[in-house]
Formats: structure tokens, C-alpha cells, sequence
């Protein structure tokens, strides 16, 4: 949207869900594992940020370089083994449940999408994001505070709400992983 590419969303997506199970499982409580993966893609959304905006580095390349650096935390914190030991039910029964035929993690996401919709489309903020992504050296020269706009909206944003998802399918994940290890395998 600000003529930037965010390579490093997925990669975020599940550094958050692996570090939200790490502390489920360690018996933190529900809200703030999920309070900490979200701010974990913040995090990771501003140092990219930073470095694209104030270290001037293409955003295809600051991000790529960023989601290599998530693949290997993720693989240092989880060791290549999924983490489902000690996770709440209740994160396993939003994750395995339906409504009306719907998985509820399907409805987490509508939700989201609909904010990201209205704040885009129906908000001043959406319209000047637009308005930078559209062109970048117009909205500067209409007077939109290109900088201030583009550090937002480049990291932080995109890796936070990035970051939501990787919360929404974990559970499901976490749910099916459960599921699949209680089956005695065919052979």
C-alpha cells in the first residue's frame, strides 16, 4: 500500500503463534500469551520499519533479511518440534469449534478483516495511506506528512496485523496436532 513489500508477515505470523504456545504452555495465561505475540510482530513490524525508513534499505530486502532472522528464532525457540504440551483447552476448543458450519478462527478473521476495511476505506488515516501508496511524491507535495505516515504503516502495522492471524490459526493448528496425535497411525 506504501509501495512497500512486507516478505516477513508470514514469518512473523508464526513467530508470534510459536512464542504465544511457548508461554500457554508455561502456564501463562491466555490473554497475555496472545498479548505477547501481537506485540512481538509490533516489534518486529517497527525494526523493520526503521530499517527501511531511517536506514533507507528496500523494503523487499529488509524484509526478506528479517523473515530469514524469524525463521531461525523460530527454529532456536521450538527446536523443529511443535509446541502442544500444557496449551489451555479453552485455545484448543476456539480452535476446533464451529458455528453454523464455520470454524470459529474463520469468524476472528472476518473481524479483523472488516477493521482493516473500515480504518482503510471509511477513516482520514486509510485515505492518506492511500493516497501515499497511490503516489508518493503527490501526497508529499499535497502537504501529507509522507515520513510520518509511511514508518506506521510500513512495519508496525503490517507486522501487527500480521501477527493477528498467526494467533487465530494456532489455535486450530494446536487443535488438529492434538487431534491427529491421539489417532493410532495406520501401517
Amino acid at each position: 500500500m506504501c509501495h512497500s513489500w512486507d516478505l516477513s508477515v508470514g514469518a512473523t505470523a508464526g513467530t508470534s503463534s510459536i512464542f504465544a504456545a511457548a508461554a500457554m504452555s508455561h502456564g501463562s495465561p491466555v490473554i497475555l500469551a496472545i498479548l505477547l505475540g501481537v506485540g512481538l510482530g509490533t516489534l518486529v513490524g517497527l525494526v523493520n520499519a526503521l530499517i527501511i525508513t531511517r536506514g533507507r534499505v528496500n523494503a523487499v530486502i529488509a524484509t526478506l533479511g528479517m523473515a530469514t532472522i524469524l525463521e531461525g528464532v523460530v527454529d532456536q525457540k521450538s527446536h523443529g518440534i511443535a509446541i502442544v504440551a500444557n496449551i489451555p483447552g479453552s485455545v484448543i476448543r476456539f480452535g476446533s469449534s464451529d458455528w453454523l458450519g464455520i470454524p470459529r478462527t474463520a469468524y476472528a478473521l472476518a473481524l479483523l478483516s472488516l477493521t482493516v476495511y473500515y480504518v482503510l476505506g471509511h477513516t482520514p488515516v486509510g485515505r492518506q495511506l492511500y493516497a501515499l501508496g497511490e503516489n508518493y511524491e503527490g501526497a508529499r507535495l499535497v502537504g501529507l506528512r509522507t515520513k510520518l505516515l509511511r514508518q506506521p504503516a510500513t512495519g508496525p502495522g503490517s507486522s501487527t496485523f500480521g501477527s493477528w492471524p498467526g494467533m487465530t490459526v494456532a489455535p486450530e493448528f494446536l487443535s488438529w496436532r492434538r487431534r491427529s496425535a491421539e489417532r493410532p497411525c495406520a501401517a
